[in-house]
């Protein structure tokens, strides 16, 4: 099953399967992050199971694409960091969260755009009107993420553990390989 899934639908595959696990987590860490944060962490949440519906909807229908296997496949790398992300949503560190997060939503960012630019809109237009609207948000949420990560009123948990959980977070998405992602030799379609 899912032979024919070329790496664009994989990638949105993933994209789908990400955001769905950053909703878990924003919606879960907003009853427990500092108010700052949670006041931040609500609408994210609401934003990624919209992205999540979104992907999961521009997803292939074929006869041999099995759309939920599809995204059920996993990342090595993105899960690893989603994991850790997980650990430090159950801690009581709104500062290690809002720095570990804003890193996974800029990785994230980054890829969207790299996908973006390998979207011919002509040839697939609503998956590249999807892949917009990601980017479209995703920026919106790094810089509101960013400016959260520097407030003191974030500073509730331990600064200790700010660094090393981002850090962590990082390692992770460093293994994630290109290829599933689709991070290198991304080019337009030829007319």
């Amino acid at each position: 099953m899912n032979t024919t899934a070329t790496p664009a639908d994989r990638f949105i595959a993933h994209g789908c399967r990400l955001c769905r696990r950053l909703f878990e987590l924003c919606g879960t860490s907003a009853s427990t992050a500092a108010p700052p944060l949670a006041v931040a962490l609500a609408p994210l949440a609401g934003m990624f199971a919209w992205h999540a519906e979104l992907l999961y909807d521009v997803l292939p229908v074929r006869v041999d694409i099995d759309r939920d296997a599809l995204v059920e496949e996993g990342i090595d790398g993105a899960d690893d960091a989603m994991d850790l992300l997980d650990e430090i949503g159950a801690s009581d560190d709104s500062l290690a969260l809002a720095a570990s997060l804003c890193y996974v939503v800029d990785w994230f960012a980054a890829c969207v755009t790299l996908e973006r630019a390998s979207n011919d809109p002509r040839l697939e237009g609503p998956r590249a009107r999807a892949l917009t609207l990601l980017a479209r948000d995703l920026d919106h949420a790094c810089v509101e993420l960013g400016s959260l990560r520097s407030s003191p009123a974030v500073d509730v948990g331990t600064k200790d553990g700010a660094p090393s959980a981002a850090e962590r977070v990082a390692a992770a998405l460093a293994t994630v390989e290109a290829a599933s992602l689709r991070l290198e030799g991304l080019t337009a379609p030829v007319e």
